[in-house]
């Protein structure tokens, strides 16, 4: 790395140690402080299947639309952050459940990536109502919570949701439960079946 180290030391007192090293300019998000883990680079590789599942349709010239329900802004960028880096581009935001219920009558979301406590309209509530509201509807919809005991996740599948994943989330976490379902998905349609036949994927 042509750096350098020096020790400068003081008899009953002790030592300091200097290393100075030339390294490139750090990321934009290490630079804000976004608390993605160190395994976030293994991500950075796209392949043509990721490709293709950014796009979700191919042959399609839209990105896949991706909608963040999170009151909290900060983790609301930090998630939006993890998809923008793995590839997605088109990506919108809500703070509660009714903005998302208001939103999905003029958009066609394929993925929805939902907190469980918000307030005026929480998780559970809102995946409810979409499952109701669109059963043909084959959105990949995944809950984020900090609470992980078995009950909350099982509640949260029975309610609907494809996955729960538990805070602190990686990238690397988020993108392969997206791939999972995804591919999950588009096995089951060359099986001429459809995603409420499948069995309720793990939340590991």
């Amino acid at each position: 790395m042509q750096g350098e180290i020096k020790v400068n030391s003081t008899p009953g007192q002790g030592s300091v140690f200097t290393v100075q090293l030339t390294l490139p300019p750090c990321p934009e998000w290490v630079r804000e402080g976004w608390p993605i883990q160190s395994n976030h680079c293994a991500l950075c590789q796209t392949t043509e299947d990721t490709l293709e599942l950014r796009r979700l349709d191919e042959g399609s010239e839209h990105a896949c639309p991706v909608l963040i329900v999170e009151d909290n802004a900060i983790n609301s960028r930090i998630l939006g952050r993890m998809l923008e880096m793995a590839g997605f581009t088109n990506i919108e935001y809500t703070h509660n459940g009714c903005e998302a219920l208001e939103h999905l009558q003029h958009a066609r979301v394929k993925i929805l990536l939902t907190d469980l406590h918000m307030p005026e309209m929480d998780g559970l509530e809102l995946v409810q109502h979409v499952r109701r509201q669109y059963p043909d509807w084959e959105m990949i919809i995944i809950g984020i919570t900090a609470d992980a005991f078995d009950d909350t996740v099982s509640v949260c599948m029975q309610a609907g949701m494809d996955d729960v994943l538990t805070k602190p989330l990686t990238r690397q976490k988020l993108i392969d439960s997206i791939d999972r379902l995804y591919f999950q998905r588009k096995d089951l349609a060359r099986k001429g079946l459809s995603p409420k036949n499948r069995q309720m994927p793990s939340t590991m």
